[in-house]
């Protein structure tokens, strides 16, 4: 068991990740990577050993950083002495490759838990070295002789026709703001008296498009656009806002995950500043963020088998558990994206609800899927 544990949790640690940041010689990268080790071990094994090899191909090295991080069980200085040489093997490895005055080691012992459970998984979380490195890339100027001519018909004139209302049918005066699919502001624009709006719009086909509609007391709504699916133009719809009220649940539409995980895509971050605004707006308001994932009936007959996903979910558990934690971990992933920009965490609680609550049990399109993966708000 404590094999498989450790297995699924090194096979996340194998995806690098790469934040871009600034200083004046240019753009600086940082690298993080996880290893994890069995109870009360810190050498490394084939497994640590891959993991450690694939940062040979990163470039200029500026600095390392490792922690060192063990499990509550044992006494408070054993657990510091194991962090220490957990720590120093991978210092020592990767100074077969790294300058050795750049790698600094923090060995922290069970001072920083991941999780505070005394299960397996939640103990193997526990017992990790966590590495840090940045980097900067010498810049260098390239010349594609097949570099190909941007598409010009890519590009697209189309207007956007509708009218908003609330939840009677009484037309609304609101403001409209359009992102692109990578949550870039492109437009503003708004409703008039009577509900209604038209908005000229330079597009690409190729991309999708959010427009937010928003209004003091209501709740913010989305739509989406995707000429590559909608070609009729130009373009009409009716949008309905409801106003917030203790005790109602609100979907967020259009607020989607990376596929089995609990990432937010890039355009549906303006939804959530949209709704950090209600949140700062209105500071007596409690809510509960509620998770939903899709399971169509036609797979419930695995639903006491192992999860399907190539992505990372903690080790052991079946498919019904899987769809329970992948809920948790969404609602626990809008809780945190508004802890971090100001809003006490006392005024969210979470609660995921696995496949328990589809809107479609049985889903006849990838659309009616789509809207089983959602994200609920409870006015508490």
């Amino acid at each position: 068991m404590a094999n498989r544990v450790r297995l699924f949790l090194t096979f996340l640690s194998s995806f690098l990740f790469s934040i871009s940041l600034f200083s004046q010689g240019g753009k600086v990268y940082s690298v993080n990577k996880r290893l994890y080790f069995p109870n009360n071990e810190y050498l490394l094994d084939t497994l640590d050993i891959k993991i450690l090899d694939s940062l040979r191909k990163i470039p200029n090295i500026k600095t390392v950083k490792v922690y060192g991080h063990c499990d509550s069980i044992g006494s408070f200085d054993f657990n510091l002495t194991l962090s220490t040489k957990r720590s120093n093997q991978v210092k020592e490895y990767l100074a077969q490759f790294i300058e050795e005055n750049i790698i600094e080691i923090f060995p922290e012992g069970e001072s920083k838990l991941k999780t505070h459970g005394d299960d397996s998984v939640s103990l193997a979380q526990n017992r990790r070295v966590e590495i840090q490195i940045t980097y900067q890339p010498s810049i260098q100027t390239v010349v594609n002789k097949n570099k190909k001519l941007p598409n010009v018909n890519d590009s697209i004139s189309v207007v956007l026709n509708g009218f908003v209302t609330d939840d009677i049918n009484r037309p609304l005066q609101t403001t409209i703001n359009i992102y692109d699919e990578k949550g870039k502001f492109v437009k503003k624009s708004e409703s008039d008296k009577n509900g209604l709006y038209s908005v000229l719009l330079k597009i690409k086909k190729s991309s999708d498009y959010s427009i937010l509609f928003a209004k003091d007391s209501f709740f913010t709504a989305s739509e989406k656009i995707n000429l590559k699916v909608k070609n009729d133009l130009p373009i009409k719809q009716k949008t309905v806002l409801q106003r917030i009220v203790s005790g109602k649940t609100y979907i967020f539409d259009n607020l989607h995950f990376e596929g089995d995980t609990s990432q937010l895509l890039g355009y549906s971050e303006p939804l959530l500043y949209h709704f950090l605004q209600i949140m700062k707006r209105y500071p007596n308001i409690k809510i509960q963020i509620e998770g939903h994932v899709n399971n169509p009936i036609r797979d419930r007959k695995i639903l006491n088998g192992p999860p399907r996903s190539l992505r990372y979910f903690p080790p052991g558990l079946t498919f019904r558990e899987y769809n329970q934690w992948l809920s948790d971990e969404r609602a626990l992933a809008v809780k945190s994206f508004l802890v971090k920009n100001g809003i006490k965490k006392e005024r969210i609680s979470t609660l995921g609800y696995g496949a328990s609550k589809m809107l479609y049990p049985d889903p006849k399109s990838e659309k009616e899927q789509e809207l089983n993966r959602r994200v609920e708000i409870k006015i508490l």
